[in-house]
């Protein structure tokens, strides 16, 4: 007989983890613990203050299939999900007896059959029954969100068992985990083929009281987490959180964080091509082999603090929860505070975004001269794992300067503010100071409820004027050009390939700028998310000679390529294919602009040209290195190196754990004349230094004057 899935709520009050139900070896059913208090659904309808809801491929609420009783793990049958139900959302936000205040653990087992799921533990403020009843979200402030691992505990038919670990069941003394969410691999937004056969089940869903909450019911600030949340928990938008809700949940055993860090350790000794990065793999395992016998608390950390290390620009670290706190509605940017005394460099505010609360406290120019009474240099070092930068050290502080505003959210730090009027500098005594403190802004979330302005924020690149406003201007596309106090200004963010939307608009408009080969010439640089060589080249092209126009070459890490037959393979390959089907086929690519039917090559090869940066990687790196190099007059401002992120970025997977699986470089670069020269310019960072460093001034902030813009004019009219 065909019935629905048991799912068992098994509350006991022992003081320590047990195993709460066990497989009896003579039959292979799951079995309850003796005597524990048992709860089972034998049809959909809601039983016992639990809700379970499966849901089709349009996000409409559905009935389960059923996998039959006799190939069930326990109980009267299981949930077959996947193919065309590819969701199911379980409420925990009520359970008998009340959970509040005690330490849990969430189990269930699932069996793959084509397919297989990722499932979280997630708490949120706002209207939850919105979310049940219509999947809605956006009244929503999702608070923490993390992915259950496996606990280790397999059968021999394929069930696998996966686990929250030891989890305070409050996050932050308050909210109550809201939803479970179990979503089939294959794509939910319909741009893959589905299989409706590929699927998998669920069963012997569990929740074990493991005793009291082992995180303090607590206010906190980041410098006195340790004393204040205790070994288990971490300061979160201030409050103390338990740290496997913030940071991830953590395996239950050494063995298996071996097995897991001994493949990442694989994927970088096989597949990293960035040079800088390999010369740094020494650390990073020695790192990694720590944080396995290391603390349970700090593995996530420690983990991303040693991608963070690698100084590979594309490389980003494996993820097991997502934290994103409410909007602080300020755009804050490591600038030079020149009208306070000392004129120190600190996060100074650039943007506010309107309306919102917070920023109707601060105006444009104030400087953030402490957080949780420290400094800005020194609450940063307390944030290793938190404040995401891999590329040039050298630009560390500007580029993490640009997060405070987040992470300060993060920790619900409190922030000291220095104002001065202006146009003058201050004395001591003329400064004005104030404070914001995030905590008390975000103590509402906490109560569960949601703020108006929680995703009221402001789009920050470093600058403080466009040269046209607009809902694109920070997109990948975004181009713009204009003529101001004599000089042709070429504004872009990245160099985009034909995969990131309109490279047509985008062409157009650099052809419009640079096709005339004006004599004073600005490219500006915003939000340098790199791209394509091809943008790359459409700019280079015009600004160097028709006939020097070097290719960018990418090569796989194959060793010492110099001395290899394979290199030279790809090498005589390359000249086979020349332009994009080079990297297809060769394992390289050049791109020759001439060959790409460019308009007017070296048409703007003697224009004065001045290059503001900011955020500039891959691409963006490509074609500063290719501005720097010119034989034509050319200067370079901004607040530091560029990434120095030559190469191509590869994703790598989650091996069923956690929610991304993290990125690295996957290529070395070369810039090469001709693919007959040698490799010894070979790329690998670091980036690009300016000629001058300049970084946006409070003075100017306060005339509304762009610092960078401002000393490329200078130089362009000496």
């Amino acid at each position: 007989m065909i019935r629905p899935l048991l799912l068992g709520l098994i509350l006991c009050t022992c003081p320590k983890p047990v195993w709460a139900s066990r497989l009896d070896p003579a039959t292979g059913r799951l079995q309850p613990s003796q005597g524990a208090l048992h709860h089972g659904l034998d049809s959909t309808d809601p039983n016992d203050g639990i809700r379970v809801r499966v849901y089709d491929r349009t996000l409409a609420a559905t009935e389960p299939e059923i996998l039959s009783e006799a190939d069930a793990l326990e109980g009267g049958g299981a949930y077959l999900l996947g193919g065309t139900r590819p969701l199911m959302i379980a409420d925990l936000r009520t359970t008998t007896p009340d959970l509040g205040g005690r330490r849990i653990e969430l189990r269930f087992w699932l069996k793959p059959m084509g397919a297989s799921a990722v499932a979280f533990i997630g708490w949120f403020a706002g209207d939850q029954d919105a979310v049940w009843e219509e999947l809605a979200l956006s009244s929503n402030q999702q608070m923490a969100l993390a992915r259950l691992l496996r606990s280790g505990r397999v059968t021999s038919d394929g069930w696998i068992e996966y686990t929250t670990g030891p989890i305070d069941y409050l996050l932050g003394g308050r909210l109550r985990p809201s939803l479970i969410l179990q979503q089939d691999n294959q794509d939910l937004h319909q741009q893959s083929v589905v299989d409706p056969e590929a699927r998998f089940a669920i069963d012997g869903f569990e929740v074990v009281d493991l005793g009291a909450a082992a995180v303090p019911d607590a206010a906190c600030r980041k410098p006195n987490e340790a004393t204040v949340c205790g070994t288990e928990g971490v300061c979160y938008m201030g409050r103390c959180a338990d740290h496997a809700a913030v940071n991830g949940p953590v395996f239950t055993k050494t063995e298996q964080r071996r097995d897991y860090v001994e493949r990442r350790k694989f994927e970088m000794r096989v597949y990293a091509g960035h040079q800088g990065l390999r010369a740094n793999l020494g650390a990073f395992e020695a790192t990694v082999d720590a944080a396995v016998i290391g603390s349970a608390r700090r593995f996530w950390p420690d983990l991303r603090a040693a991608w963070y290390a690698l100084g590979d620009g594309h490389g980003s670290p494996p993820l097991a929860a997502y934290t994103t706190p409410p909007q602080l509605g300020l755009c804050l940017v490591h600038g030079e505070a020149d009208l306070l005394p000392g004129q120190p460099r600190v996060p100074l505010v650039f943007s506010e975004a309107f309306l919102h609360p917070i920023a109707g406290e601060t105006r444009v120019g104030d400087a953030v001269v402490a957080i949780d009474g420290l400094s800005p240099e020194q609450w940063r070092a307390l944030l290793p794992e938190r404040l995401r930068y891999n590329g040039d050290p050298a630009n560390r502080a500007y580029v993490e300067g640009l997060q405070l505003a987040r992470v300060a959210m993060l920790t619900g730090a409190e922030l000291e503010f220095a104002r001065c009027p202006g146009p003058k500098a201050c004395t001591e005594e003329e400064v004005e100071s104030f404070f914001v403190d995030t905590a008390q802004w975000l103590a509402p979330f906490w109560d569960g409820g949601v703020e108006s302005w929680h995703r009221t924020g402001t789009p920050c690149d470093g600058r403080f004027s466009r040269i046209n406003e607009g809902p694109n201007v920070f997109a990948d596309t975004h181009a713009a050009t204009e003529v101001r106090r004599g000089a042709t200004i070429l504004e872009i963010n990245a160099t985009p390939a034909a995969f990131q939307g309109n490279v047509a608009a985008w062409t157009a408009t650099v052809d419009a700028a640079l096709s005339s080969g004006p004599a004073r010439l600005i490219i500006d640089e915003r939000v340098g998310k790199g791209g394509g060589f091809d943008a790359v080249d459409r700019i280079l092209a015009y600004l160097r000679p028709a006939s020097s126009m070097p290719g960018q070459f990418l090569m796989p890490w194959v060793g010492d390529l110099e001395t290899l037959q394979l290199f030279e393979d790809m090498r005589a390959c390359a000249e086979t294919y020349p332009g994009s089907a080079a990297f297809l086929w060769c394992g390289g690519s050049r791109w020759e602009p001439a060959r790409l039917g460019h308009p007017n090559p070296g048409g703007a090869e003697n224009s004065r040209t001045a290059v503001l940066t900011g955020l500039d990687v891959s691409g963006n790196d490509f074609l500063t290195l290719g501005l720097a190099r010119r034989p034509g007059p050319t200067r370079i401002f901004g607040p530091g190196p560029t990434a120095g992120a030559y190469g191509m970025i590869m994703s790598v997977p989650r091996h069923d754990v956690g929610l991304v699986g993290g990125s690295l470089q996957a290529t070395d670069g070369a810039v090469l004349e001709t693919l007959a020269d040698p490799l010894d310019a070979r790329l690998s960072g670091p980036g690009v230094p300016p000629d001058e460093v300049v970084l946006q001034r409070q003075s100017d902030a306060l005339e509304g004057v762009d610092t960078l813009m401002e000393a490329a004019h200078d130089w362009l009219a000496q």
